[in-house]
């Protein structure tokens, strides 16, 4: 989402996944859990065509994700 103008955001880009419950940001990636257990990374460098380039079968499905230095937890 485009926020330059917050009076009027705009969708630029998307990837296909189900119920995100949270997101955290690292570099150009952002780190995605949903509602399967899995990590989700989505490389964001290009906003209009953001593509999973890895994905992280957890044990438990989380509901919130924080990033630590470049520790995801």
């Amino acid at each position: 989402v485009d926020v330059s103008n917050p009076e009027a955001p705009a969708i630029v880009g998307s990837v296909g996944l189900e119920r995100v419950y949270s997101v955290a940001i690292y570099t150009h990636y952002a780190l995605v859990i949903g509602g399967s257990p899995n990590l989700q990374v989505v490389d964001i460098s290009s906003p209009q065509s953001p593509s999973v380039v890895a994905t992280l079968e957890v044990p438990v499905a989380g509901r919130g994700i924080a990033m630590y230095e470049h520790f995801a937890l």
